[in-house]
């Protein structure tokens, strides 16, 4: 497994192709999906798993961690930008760690590799980061790349 840190998130589909990473890819932490439609537009990913709770956290203090009425209208603009994709938009509405094991059981019950790249997308919180890159490390054969949308 190799890893990558690109500097800013457009770098990603560009790294992408540049290591003939055509399989499954994940991004966590999807939102309303415009990252996402950055790396369907310029990757060549057969698919791209979305994994994002879309969901309210009575005990997480976060700009994102909106009312559970937000986030539902947000996931259905997600779906909607990223429509025009198919079924190389997979959505995975579970959190970053649930999100990792389902992906490693699914993949051992079907004799499946795992995903050829991981995209680890997070808010700037150094645990949040470290803890959600390890966890993917294990779950990714492939690249673990990673892109802190925000300046620290």
């Amino acid at each position: 497994m190799r890893e990558a840190f690109v500097k800013r998130r457009d770098q990603l589909p560009g790294l992408l192709n540049s290591r003939g990473l055509t399989g499954v890819g994940v991004e966590v932490g999807v939102q309303r999906g415009a990252y996402s439609e950055t790396i369907l537009a310029g990757s060549r990913l057969a698919e791209l798993i979305l994994v994002d709770p879309w969901r309210e956290f009575a005990d997480y203090q976060d700009i994102a961690n909106v009312a559970q009425a937000a986030h539902d209208r947000i996931l259905v603009e997600a779906r909607t930008r990223l429509g025009r994709f198919g079924r190389r938009a997979n959505f995975l509405r579970t959190t970053s760690l649930e999100g990792a094991t389902e992906i490693v059981d699914q993949n051992v019950a079907s004799r499946r590799p795992p995903p050829a790249t991981a995209a680890v997308v997070t808010l700037p919180s150094g645990i949040a980061l470290t803890s959600d890159a390890k966890v993917w490390q294990c779950a990714a054969g492939g690249t673990v790349a990673s892109a802190v949308p925000y300046a620290m």
